[in-house]
């Protein structure tokens, strides 16, 4: 369950901290409004910090480039597939006012993130996102190749993974440190809490039989 506050949690860490926004940013995306995606990148995030959304309903990947350079679109929110068609299409000069171009939505194939650095420069922000957390809360940050796993917790987030074996009901944690303490400019008393998990049961592959393994991930971000 949500709280209004739990709205803020992610604009004040992933956004604050990897898109870092500004009053001159202009949003577009494809990801409709409904899904936590849009919701944070065309509708939370630019009011959050003052910026500017272009909205577009059912745009083809060329369409949605041709609208991103008519508006000079400066952040992107879209699938992989978007960005390897607007390449096919030659169309990846459209994308010349973008600072930061965001994936999600599938995997982002390695290829794919080479290809569009090759061709705008850009490096293509891949994240893990869940609609239980709202938007993304472990990126690649978009400073590393796809090759690598973004398995950099945005600040204030922190995962955790536990193991519990058949017959023995404790659980034992292996935590991994905030990336950073929560931003200065946004203090408050009452930090907003935003926890999600997932269970996975046995089955080959796992590390013995009767075990289960689980992760989760809490995010801690200030209010203002």
């Amino acid at each position: 369950m949500h709280f209004h506050r739990d709205i803020l949690a992610n604009a004040d860490t992933f956004a604050r901290h990897v898109l870092r926004p500004t009053p001159d940013d202009v949003f577009a995306g494809s990801p409709p409004l409904a899904f936590t995606f849009g919701l944070g990148g065309l509708v939370v995030f630019p009011l959050r910090f003052g910026a500017s959304a272009l909205l577009t309903e059912r745009a083809t990947p060329l369409e949605l480039a041709q609208a991103v350079h008519a508006a000079q679109a400066t952040i992107l929110f879209t699938a992989p597939t978007a960005y390897k068609a607007i390449l096919k299409e030659g169309a990846e000069g459209l994308l010349a006012s973008l600072r930061i171009a965001v994936s999600a939505g599938e995997h982002l194939p390695a290829e794919t993130w080479r290809a569009v650095h090759e061709r705008t420069g850009l490096k293509l922000v891949n994240g893990i996102g869940a609609t239980e957390m709202l938007h993304v809360f472990i990126s690649a940050a978009g400073t590393t190749s796809a090759s690598a796993p973004p398995a950099r917790p945005s600040p204030a987030t922190v995962p955790r993974s536990w193991t519990r074996t058949a017959g023995n009901s404790a659980r034992t944690p292996s935590d991994a440190s905030p990336s950073s303490a929560p931003p200065a400019a946004a203090t408050s008393t009452t930090p907003a809490r935003r926890t999600t998990s997932s269970t996975a049961g046995t089955s080959p592959g796992t590390p013995s039989a009767g075990t289960t393994t689980a992760t989760s991930t809490t995010r801690h971000a200030p209010t203002t």
